[in-house]
């Protein structure tokens, strides 16, 4: 069962962000962003993540013992980048004695970028491969169902069956989609959330609870598994 907590109240928050190609980073402080770093290869790996989380707060002359909060996506994305992420916040938040919060990535996505509409938030999961959840308009922003994965063409069927929703693409997943003949009519209703996702997940860690469980994509279905 995945244990939970309230984080909220945290004012320097780092945020980790190690499922979606190649990661991000960044420093969050009373809900502002500081600085932030994304990577660009398919999957983070552990010592280039520790080496840009000390670069950060070398570039930033923040010292990382004045941190309150370590909060880290616990998917979904890649298998390998989901642990490296988890293993990583939680041995800086040991070292530091600090606490330590796991967020769902899609609904901090959400929240942080939705518009008025209701929103499908889609994320690469692959070379050919999407991974997306629907959430409700409104404030409470509460999701229509679990996450689901499939092609291009699954995601397409899924935002049409919904056309007056919004789509929040992570960046490498805008480039596709915009591209997309299927799409050219609805531009309007397409939105960029660039590559700092771990921007989503330091907000995030401002309202939500704390879930260190790690959520895998396997075969196409979406399931929560103890780490």
């Amino acid at each position: 069962m995945a244990s939970s907590s309230n984080i909220s109240g945290n004012n320097l928050v780092l945020a980790i962000e190690a499922a979606v190609r190649g990661g991000s980073i960044a420093l969050i402080e009373n809900g502002n962003l500081i600085a932030s770093w994304h990577g660009t290869e398919a999957v983070s790996r552990a010592e280039d993540l520790l080496w840009n989380i000390a670069d950060l707060f070398e570039r930033t002359q923040i010292d990382k013992h004045g941190v309150d909060l370590i909060s880290v996506s616990n998917g979904p994305g890649s298998y390998t980048g989901i642990r490296i992420g988890l293993a990583t916040a939680q041995g800086l938040a040991n070292s530091l004695n600090i606490e330590c919060a796991g967020l769902p990535l899609l609904p901090a996505i959400a929240e942080m970028d939705k518009k008025e509409a209701g929103c499908v938030v889609a994320i690469p999961i692959g070379r050919t491969e999407f991974c997306w959840q629907s959430f409700k308009p409104g404030l409470d922003g509460s999701s229509l169902g679990p996450p689901c994965t499939g092609s291009l063409d699954d995601l397409i069927e899924h935002f049409m069956h919904v056309p007056d929703f919004d789509l929040l693409l992570q960046h490498d997943a805008y480039e596709i989609v915009v591209n997309t003949p299927e799409f050219n009519n609805i531009q309007d209703r397409i939105y960029n959330c660039g590559r700092d996702l771990a921007v989503a997940i330091g907000i995030a860690s401002r309202y939500g609870s704390s879930d260190m469980n790690p959520n895998y994509v396997r075969n196409s279905q979406f399931s929560s598994s103890a780490a």
